[in-house]
């Protein structure tokens, strides 16, 4: 990205910083706009990446039958607990 500045130079922008110098800059010559412009020439010989493709999410391997028997044991850790803390009279 480009701009022109004061004295007709173009001004390559590459960072934040250096757009908001621009801004600075336009503002105390007292320009009500800043006209950026955008380089695209050498897009056409750039290589495009090909992205990843995603891999949905696995899904639980967990069936019924487990989340079944995991309640039992702890309903099972729970009804033993409290037995041991009414005979140990804590």
């Amino acid at each position: 990205m480009q701009y022109d500045d004061d004295e007709g130079d173009r001004v390559l922008l590459t960072t934040d910083s250096d757009l908001a110098g621009a801004v600075l800059n336009a503002k105390s010559s007292g320009l009500k706009v800043l006209r950026l412009h955008i380089d695209d020439s050498d897009s056409s010989s750039e290589v495009k990446k090909q992205l990843p493709e995603l891999v949905p999410p696995q899904k639980s391997q967990l069936t019924p039958a487990h989340y079944g028997l995991m309640a039992g044991a702890i309903a099972l850790t729970g009804v033993v607990l409290v037995v041991y803390l009414k005979r140990s009279k804590v």
